[in-house]
């Protein structure tokens, strides 16, 4: 088989992320977002590289990191054209974490491929702003001790569970600030060392289906955050808001039943309830098929 797309594994990964969004986005145009979706995830299936990368809790909140500062960017840019007032601003926001978004692509290459190209020569320098933090790029997380060993922590989730706690604690510590957001960079620092706990036991090697599933999880809980915080600032709104924020939920669940199925965990007590109407014809349909 030859690649679609001849570009790195973090160009793979950053597109991606963002036909992910456009295809949740753009609901009349969801079909053509698949076949889109489906080449760079056989591209990424074709990569000697991420084959031979396991999973790892840090590799985890990277691909999340990556997913949802895309959707922060997306969000950004649709304030610049809804809101004129708000232009200056979302533009600088969305500059500043652009920067942010390609040390994020940087630090993924460099997990999947190694310390052996040069890095990127788009900017990577990180403005000081409030908020958005992303500590996943900072220094190192410590080497904590495996749960069941130190007590502070008991694993009895699924690998499934942990991922999407990371998706969440991630939108939180970005959107949180003071203590409110150091707990949040101290639950992802713990629960990446409960993943790699997990992993230790059963390892699991990196494929492009899996990439897409633990990204499209993270997006989707943080379109429901954004969707909820509209229906506070536009009450008018807050009906339609709510029914797309269920269905953002339902699909987000439908995408860990998936992933409870890569990882073998799936039983009747760990499926997730999606309410979604499967065979409708929904803006969600070509996503879930």
């Amino acid at each position: 088989m030859t690649r679609h797309l001849l570009v790195d594994v973090s160009e793979l990964l950053d597109r991606l992320s963002i036909n992910l969004i456009k295809q949740v986005c753009n609901d009349r145009h969801a079909t053509s977002y698949s076949e889109a979706i489906a080449e760079i995830v056989a591209d990424l299936d074709l990569l000697p590289t991420l084959r031979a990368t396991p999973l790892s809790g840090r590799l985890v909140r990277l691909l999340v990191a990556l997913a949802q500062i895309n959707l922060h960017i997306w969000r950004a840019k649709d304030d610049m054209l809804a809101y004129s007032d708000r232009f200056a601003g979302a533009m600088t926001v969305a500059h500043r974490l652009n920067a942010i978004r390609n040390q994020l692509k940087v630090s993924v290459r460099l997990e999947v491929e190694g310390s052996g190209f040069l890095g990127l020569s788009t900017n990577t320098v990180r403005e000081e702003f409030d908020g958005w933090v992303f500590s996943v790029l900072d220094s190192p997380a410590p080497v904590l001790a495996p749960p069941a060993e130190s007590g502070q922590r008991f694993v009895h989730f699924t690998l499934a569970d942990l991922i999407d706690r990371v998706t969440i604690s991630q939108i939180k510590e970005t959107l949180f600030t003071g203590e409110r957001m150091n707990f949040f960079t101290r639950d992802l620092v713990q629960v990446a060392a409960d993943i790699d706990y997990v992993l230790s036991t059963r390892p699991v090697v990196l494929s492009g289906g899996l990439i897409r599933l633990i990204m499209l999880i993270a997006q989707c809980n943080l379109h429901v955050w954004m969707a909820k915080d509209r229906m506070e600032k536009e009450p008018d709104s807050y009906v339609s808001l709510l029914a797309r924020a269920q269905e953002l939920n339902g699909l987000r669940n439908n995408s860990r039943n998936c992933l409870m199925t890569v990882f073998g965990e799936l039983t009747p007590a760990a499926r997730r309830s999606t309410f979604l109407d499967e065979g409708g014809g929904r803006w969600y349909s070509p996503i879930i098929q």
